[in-house]
Formats: C-alpha cells, structure tokens, sequence
C-alpha cells in the first residue's frame, strides 16, 4: 500500500492530466458522434371487469372468491397486464407497427425478422406494476416526434387487438351458451 501511495504521488500529475484528456475525448465522442435517444412513454391503468358466466348474466353485485387474488398480486389486474404484455409483444402488433412507421426502410434490415427483433430489444419496453394495475409503455428513438407517434400507436394497436379479441370471446360465449 506504501508504494501504491508513493507511486499515485509521484505520478499524480500523469493521471490528473490523463483523466481530462479522456473526459474530453468521451465528451466530444458523446456530444458529436452519437446520435441522441429520445424516450417517449404512454402509461396505462387496468380497469377491473368481470369475466365469465357472472359477467354474462350480470351478476355485478355478487363478490368473487378470486377477487382475493388480487392481494397476493395473483388476480385478474395481473392477468390482465400479462394479456397487454402479450397483446403489445405479438408479431401483429409490432408488424403492424414496422410497416406503419416504415422502420425496416429506415434500419434496412435484410429480413423482417431482424426488424422484429431489433424493435422487441432496442425500440419498445415495457414495465408493469402489478400493485397499482399499470404499466408504462417505453419508446426510444432517433425522432422525438415519431417515439411520441409509435408509443401512440402502439396504446391503439393493444386498445384494437384487446376489442377485437373480447369481441371473439364474447362471440365464442354466446356461441357455447345457445349450444
């Protein structure tokens, strides 16, 4: 530890002057280099609804034995936050989304594949509050404007996918029940 001091001592002024040639260098990498990352993000609350033959019939006021789910963090604000996480990592929806934007234009990947991937792993993310019903929807992209329109999109394409299959359940219980 002696000659560790003795040699941070005598070369003190090496190291100090070092130090600030490479803040700058990084300084000047990050400011003129790199292409800066905007972040935009749309948060959303799970809204409780009731499911199955009580929902059907309309049995509102009746409570539900696995509403007490809902303590352990196992109830259906949890299901629903995996089915909208599922919903917004679904190759329909970030196709959809891709094609809108033309994002495989702009990155050139040689397949579509890549682009999903690429959008999956560097473009969207996504966090849930199983707690508090949320989740936030992250976006990051060279353009301001557009992470701010694909984050959007992104809110319409789960709210159209969500309608469209609670239209196909709803038709699928009617369908069961007049069997």
């Amino acid at each position: 530890l002696i000659d560790l001091y003795k040699n941070l001592v005598d070369f003190k002024r090496f190291i100090l002057i070092f130090s600030c040639i490479v803040a700058l260098i990084t300084g000047l990498y990050v400011y003129l280099v790199l292409d800066p990352i905007f972040l935009s993000s749309a948060t959303l609350k799970v809204a409780s609804k009731q499911s199955g033959l009580a929902g059907l019939v309309g049995g509102g006021g009746i409570p539900d034995i696995s509403d007490l789910g809902e303590l352990t963090g196992g109830g259906s604000s949890s299901k629903d936050l995996a089915l909208y996480e599922n919903i917004l990592l679904s190759r329909k929806c970030i196709e959809e989304t891709i094609i809108k934007f033309n994002l495989n234009g702009v990155w050139e990947f040689k397949y579509f594949e890549d682009a999903i991937k690429n959008f999956r792993e560097n473009v969207m993310e996504i966090k849930k509050d199983k707690i508090a019903s949320m989740m936030t929807i992250n976006v990051y992209y060279k353009d301001p404007i557009m992470a701010k329109d694909i984050a959007n999109f992104l809110v319409f394409q789960l709210n159209k996918i969500n309608t469209e299959l609670n239209i196909q359940s709803a038709k699928n219980n009617k369908e069961f029940i007049q069997s």
